[in-house]
């Protein structure tokens, strides 16, 4: 009997040498790291893109919930030129925007913006504008983003085991307001939440985390998940964090609408004089409840989120829906699990396909066993845990594989 079921040493080779060469493409699309310091943006491999796509729309949270979260957007053509080119008239104008919008009695009012504290030394009342403007009030939260730049390395340093190599920019000193780190994840499918900050011991909040909290106080002790994400990415002591995968809505669940329409109406264009336009509330109260989100639609702003490129505005608006609705997906196993489990699995498979016979039972047997794995794992994804989606592949190509390599090994001994 031990005769008859005994196989070439090469096959073992090969088939330990195919399960290497999976593990390894498995593995390739989980980053090590998400604090790389360089300050370029991860592009996402096509073949990596699709696959994920694939789980999210197989395996997605079934009710998509955009939390009353809203884009006004400053768009080249749609704005009065003057807004897009002159850094101070912009300030003048988002100082009018954000009382029209208090006056709504929005609930979080987030502005995604570079605001420099010398870009309007030559008129200063720019600036006074938008401070008296830009302040929470009883109703409305006001949550100011901040930009970081990469520090040379000399200036770069470690904090028990994290790298850090981030440095705020000077900014406004606005009164009464929040503020949120714009920076985002190198793979913009993930949702940014920390980031470690030179001349701080401390992670430094995202635009995202701090306006979901803004809108919900409650929101860290609410979801457990989130904490434990939470928990993971602002320990120091762990040298390499993961953000949570973000639901990323399509783009018709996000709505986003000009800042001059939302100011002056909806008739209002490029050549509308927005300085004649009230900052009373409108009748209608069409923003009142919302978070609101202000930034830029233009190309220096787009990013590669694996399914489109989309505007770093609309990646902070989906971000801040999936964290008030707790629909972000945790990623479940790392490196070394994810090796040590497609082992176990190869294992499991190498025993069925060795003491099952006929081999076609063997083989029905490995393919109900992997259908329950798949099962399990769109399960899973409900709940918000997402396996990498080439681990159902590394899963089928052993089966594939060891079954064939089985079925020759067969046919060779009969003949």
């Amino acid at each position: 009997m031990n005769g008859d079921r005994s196989r070439p040493k090469t096959a073992w080779i090969a088939a330990l040498l195919l399960l290497a060469f999976l593990i390894f493409w498995e593995n390739h699309e989980i980053p090590s790291h998400v604090e790389e310091c360089s300050g370029a943006d991860d592009r996402i491999p096509s073949l990596a893109a699709a696959s994920h796509r694939w789980l999210i729309r197989l395996s997605t949270f079934l009710s998509p919930n955009d939390e009353s979260v809203r884009v006004l957007s400053l768009t080249t053509g749609e704005e009065p030129d003057e807004i897009m080119t002159n850094v101070c008239l912009q300030r003048h104008f988002l100082a009018k925007l954000i009382t029209k919008l208090k006056n709504d009695h929005v609930t979080v009012i987030a502005i995604d913006k570079r605001y420099s504290n010398r870009a309007c030394i030559s008129d200063s009342s720019a600036d006074t504008d938008l401070l008296a403007a830009a302040q929470s009030d009883n109703y409305t939260k006001v949550v100011i983003g901040v930009e970081a730049d990469v520090a040379p390395p000399a200036q770069r340093t470690m904090i028990n085991k994290r790298r850090v190599c981030l440095r705020l920019r000077p900014h406004l000193e606005f009164k009464n307001v929040k503020y949120g780190l714009i920076t985002f994840d190198r793979d913009f499918r993930r949702v940014p939440l920390s980031w470690p900050i030179l001349d701080s011991k401390q992670p430094f909040p995202t635009l995202s985390l701090v306006t979901a909290e803004a809108r919900n106080p409650s929101l860290r002790t609410r979801s457990r998940r989130l904490q434990r994400v939470l928990a993971r990415v602002e320990d120091m002591h762990i040298p390499a964090a993961e953000n949570a995968f973000a639901r990323l809505y399509p783009a018709n669940v996000i709505s986003s609408s000009s800042a001059i329409k939302a100011l002056c109406g909806d008739d209002a264009d490029a050549m509308t004089e927005w300085r004649n336009c009230s900052d009373k509330p409108n009748e209608n109260n069409i923003y009142s409840g919302n978070i609101i989100l202000i930034g830029n639609h233009t190309t220096a702003d787009l990013h590669d989120n694996g399914s489109d490129r989309a505007y770093g505005v609309d990646l902070h608006a989906n971000y801040i829906a999936a964290l008030l609705s707790d629909q972000f997906y945790t990623p479940l196993g790392d490196r070394l699990s994810n090796a040590v489990g497609a082992t176990v699995w190869f294992v499991v498979i190498q025993i069925i396909l060795f003491f099952v016979r006929p081999l076609t039972k063997a083989g029905r047997s490995c393919i109900l066993l992997w259908l329950s794995s798949l099962l399990v794992s769109i399960i899973l994804s409900h709940l918000g845990y997402l396996l990498m989606p080439w681990l159902q592949m590394v899963s089928f190509m052993v089966i594939l594989v060891s079954w064939l390599e089985h079925a020759l090994h067969n046919a060779m001994r009969e003949h």
